[in-house]
């Protein structure tokens, strides 16, 4: 039960952050959009890196770096995104890897 408040906390902790980073970029869009600067949030998944690598060793999960995103799938994502025609903006990018490993 503890480990499940313990992870509670860290959603609920992260989700915060991740809230409150959005309202900043919101803000800035608000700001530079009329100069021609585009803000772009990127939300990426579990992508298979040192960091999440350790990540799952600490929660006892066997790591499958095949199943999960690929550093290059989010940078493809986002230079895609900045490459758009100037009148065009993607403010928000969620990815996620399709298959679930954890």
């Amino acid at each position: 039960m503890e480990s499940l408040k313990n992870q509670i906390a860290l959603v609920t902790g992260a989700s915060s952050g991740i809230n409150a980073f959005r309202s900043i970029a919101d803000s800035l869009r608000v700001e530079v959009n009329a100069d021609g600067i585009r803000v772009l949030s990127v939300y990426p998944g579990r992508t298979a890196t040192p960091r999440i690598a350790k990540l799952f060793e600490k929660e006892g999960r066997a790591y499958q770096p095949d199943l999960l995103m690929q550093p290059e799938d989010v940078a493809e994502m986002v230079t895609h995104s900045l490459r758009l025609p100037r009148p065009a903006e993607v403010t928000d990018i969620s990815i996620r890897p399709m298959q679930k490993s954890y």
